[in-house]
């Protein structure tokens, strides 16, 4: 599991280290079908002792660190992310964390790096499967083994064609969830198949096929990175690579002597506790510094991981597996009910006191949904067809399209409303974390993005239109994520977009389409929303706790040197006769006090640390709809 702490401390040059979970499921694949396998042949096999073996090696050492977790989250965490630790804490104790991220969001999100129990997702998919699948050998046991290999074949292609159509349809449910993950742990059952009472060759074809499986395993893991959608079939380059060492490492073959190395053995055996550990010391540290972490941090945190992984592998994880040792089946299984019910009650009476102490938290979930709504008429979606769309919703000199990403989102339900009492029609055509400029793209950026910045122009030129653009400029423009100096740090992971195909910068290619998206059509620019950088309920909760009862702000003058190419930019842009400018700072900023309002009247003007929410989003749309009256337009 080192790659995955790799991954999560955000080192640049190991990006492919979260491929980590998939060489796991396929090396616990083959360990937990050889077990079975072995015990069945003999007569042995009993589901309540491999219950107890799986509950031994898992249960003890998960909740240590989900009670000491619970600890640290009480004195760091602000109101929201409390709320989500203790929801988080249930899915543990119930083995279903993989479902409650999913449903919550990506696993590259901006904020998942602040969940401190996001990795245990990969857990809560062994346990399914741990649960599942020796129901399903002793179920088909007696048809025998050809049978049972002709059937894990099946639910092989099965789990493998799934996962390849819902990436690229669902991606966090096919990266989350049991049924497109199946096909890694079965790959691994094969390879126990296989080597059934057969010995694995020691000849120089075993060396070369192992040295490949190595070599496939380490290249993908330094080349992948979060563009490489998985699972899918790009995933069997790795897992295919742990197939090939399981099934041709030798005893005395070349990679058995690398593998065999005493440092290896000894990060082998301590993987599992460090595993466990580093998310919470990670996730912990970032929330508790409310900086970008440095990479001396993350390499200080990664040893401490190690650390302390060591000493809960032989003080925790070693006592409990010996089945003779500490605790017994009956004392295992009392222990481990207690601690998961222990944990369910604590999520429920924090999730449930956070969410009617905190009124503003409320406030800010409940307008949430009349700020994002999803529009469901004249919306471009995933399942339906973009031009057919349009030619249903488009109504001549009287339609107006908003186009952008999440910030556009956040202003669609409001603009529509007030579109409409003048009788006219809003068209959104909206992708979060897309730039729709054609020509420009990102590491995350997909097909569905691509489409609708390439057949932008095609539409508007057939269905014209004032359109009114809304995107989170900066960061697609410059790459880094907003700093308010004042222990407010955007998170995520930067984002920095690029010319493809053509010479030439970011800037000179939006420019260069936005003034050629002009000429075919009116055209509205929302400018960069002033950055908070802190999550502002989040902080204008802590603040009253602590007694502050001045509005919170932030420091313009950081806000306009951050953004300076960006005001160039629609400086130039905006002297076109053609191209109006937002200039969303006239809002809530002020020369005079050099400062920006983050909430109004006591309520906040972002819903998060950058998207416009309440009476920010109303200002701005008053703003769009003074330029869009049908007398305004050109």
């Amino acid at each position: 599991m080192v790659p995955v702490i790799l991954f999560h401390a955000g080192f640049e040059w190991f990006e492919g280290g979260y491929l980590g979970v998939d060489v796991f499921f396929v090396v616990s694949g083959y360990l937990i079908t050889t077990i079975i396998l072995k015990e069945m042949t003999e007569g042995q096999f009993s589901l309540i002792n491999f219950y107890e073996r799986r509950a031994r090696r898992i249960l003890p050492a998960l909740f240590f660190v989900a009670f000491v977790s619970l600890i640290a989250a009480y004195f760091v965490l602000s109101p929201r992310y409390m709320r989500e630790f203790a929801l988080s804490l249930i899915a543990v104790a119930t083995f279903s964390s993989n479902i409650l991220f999913w449903l919550e969001s990506g696993y590259f999100d901006t904020a998942a790096e602040l969940k401190p129990l996001l990795h245990t997702w990969s857990l809560a998919v062994e346990e399914q499967y741990y649960i599942l699948f020796p129901l399903l050998m002793m179920a088909t046991w007696r048809l025998g083994l050809r049978s049972i290999v002709v059937l894990t074949g099946v639910l092989f292609t099965f789990s493998l064609a799934l996962a390849q159509w819902a990436t690229y349809n669902f991606p966090e449910a096919s990266f989350f969830l049991l049924l497109s993950r199946g096909w890694e742990i079965w790959l691994g059952a094969f390879c126990a198949f296989h080597l059934w009472k057969r010995d694995i060759p020691n000849d120089w074809r075993a060396n070369l096929f192992s040295a490949v499986g190595l070599t496939l395993i380490v290249a993908s893991m330094l080349t992948y990175n979060q563009s490489v959608l998985t699972p899918s079939l790009y995933t069997l380059l790795p897992t295919c690579g742990v197939a090939l060492v399981i099934l041709f490492t030798g005893e005395k073959g070349l990679v058995t002597r690398f593998l065999g190395n005493r440092c290896l053995v000894g990060l082998g055996l301590i993987s599992y506790s460090a595993y466990l550990w580093h998310q919470p010391i990670f996730s912990f540290f970032r929330h508790f510094l409310k900086d970008e972490t440095t990479t001396l941090q993350m390499v200080s945190l990664s040893l401490l991981s190690l650390v302390i992984g060591y000493f809960s592998w032989k003080w925790i994880e070693t006592p409990f597996r010996n089945r003779d040792g500490l605790v017994s089946r009956s004392g295992l299984f009392i222990l481990s009910g207690t601690a998961a019910v222990l944990l369910i009650c604590v999520g429920v009476f924090f999730a449930t006191k956070i969410e009617k102490e905190s009124s503003l938290k409320t406030l800010t979930e409940n307008s949430v949904l009349k700020t994002f709504p999803k529009v469901k008429s004249c919306r471009y979606e995933k399942t339906i067809d973009l031009l057919e769309m349009v030619e249903v919703c488009y109504k001549s000199g009287k339609t107006v399209y908003l186009v952008g990403d999440s910030h556009a989102d956040a202003l669609s339900s409001s603009l529509s409303a007030a579109l409409k009492k003048s009788d006219t029609r809003l068209i959104t055509l909206i992708h979060n974390r897309c730039l729709l400029i054609e020509g420009t793209t990102s590491e995350q950026t997909n097909d569905r993005c691509t489409e609708l910045k390439d057949f932008l122009p095609t539409i508007l030129k057939r269905f014209p239109g004032t359109v009114v653009m809304s995107s989170r400029w900066r960061i697609y423009l410059m790459g880094n994520r907003f700093n308010n100096e004042e222990g407010g740090v955007e998170s995520g992971k930067n984002l920095q977009h690029f010319v493809t195909g053509e010479k030439g910068t970011v800037f000179e290619k939006v420019e260069n389409k936005l003034a050629e998206l002009s000429s075919i059509v009116p055209l509205i620019i929302v400018g960069q929303i002033p950055e908070a950088g802190w999550h502002v309920p989040d902080e204008m909760i802590h603040r009253r706790t602590l007694g502050v009862k001045t509005p919170l702000t932030t420091s313009f003058k950081v806000y306009k040197s951050s953004n300076t190419e960006v005001f160039e930019l629609f400086d130039r842009l905006g002297s076109s006769e053609r191209i109006s400018v937002v200039r969303t700072a006239d809002l809530v900023c002020s020369d005079v006090t050099e400062r920006c309002l983050n909430e109004l009247d006591g309520l906040p003007l972002y819903h998060d640390d950058v998207h416009p929410f309440g009476a920010l989003v109303e200002m701005i749309n008053d703003q769009i709809i003074d330029l869009v009256l049908p007398e305004k337009m050109n």
